[in-house]
């Protein structure tokens, strides 16, 4: 995301924000720089609304465009670019940045996914006492989580069912 922003930022000679859904920075370029007054408001009228459009303002020193990433559910990032005009190829341009975001988003949720069906695998197999299949998972895992050398296993049932 830093390097899509701040190729955004470059190409349209303005600057580039990825904000989540209560408008907090996740990344900026330039680094560190603050959203324009404005964004935070935009982006809370497109959460209300569940809206997946553009949010345009070019009534200030600057265009601020607001673009929601992404195309499943509620919208979780937004795009916030803040260029001196907002032609047709600004606008081009940031759709761009927008799909690609998506993918990192998507690849980004993905690898969250495995990583906890991984880790549930780990857990089941300790459970069960197989430690160093677990510790295999961990490895493959590639997290750095490992297996302590001693483990206790402690299994509790609800009172009328079966001990396994």
């Amino acid at each position: 995301a830093p390097r899509v922003l701040r190729r955004l930022a470059a190409a349209v000679g303005g600057a580039a924000w990825l904000l989540d859904a209560g408008a907090a920075v996740r990344c900026a370029s330039p680094p560190g720089a603050e959203p324009p007054p404005g964004a935070a408001a935009a982006v809370a009228r497109m959460r209300a609304r569940g809206s997946h459009t553009a949010s345009a303002d070019t009534s200030g020193e600057r265009a601020l465009l607001v673009l929601p990433v992404g195309v499943q559910g509620r919208p979780q990032e937004f795009l916030v670019l803040a260029a001196a005009t907002l032609p047709r190829a600004v606008r081009s341009t940031a759709a761009t940045a927008v799909a690609l975001l998506g993918l990192v988003a998507d690849r980004e949720r993905a690898e969250r996914q495995r990583d906890r069906r991984l880790l549930g695998c780990a857990v089941d197999l300790l459970c069960t006492g197989a430690a160093g299949a677990a510790g295999q998972v961990l490895l493959a895992d590639g997290g750095g989580a490992a297996v302590p050398d001693r483990l206790r296993v402690l299994r509790a049932a609800a009172v009328g069912e079966q001990h396994l």
